[in-house]
């Protein structure tokens, strides 16, 4: 699955944040 991360995130961020929010938005979504 492939979500709009650059919509999410706009500006640049750390890769290990980037996936911990990706993460508790799967959550979410679940």
């Amino acid at each position: 699955m492939r979500f709009p991360i650059r919509s999410l995130w706009p500006e640049p961020i750390p890769r290990d944040l980037k996936e911990t929010r990706l993460q508790q938005f799967l959550e979410q979504m679940s």
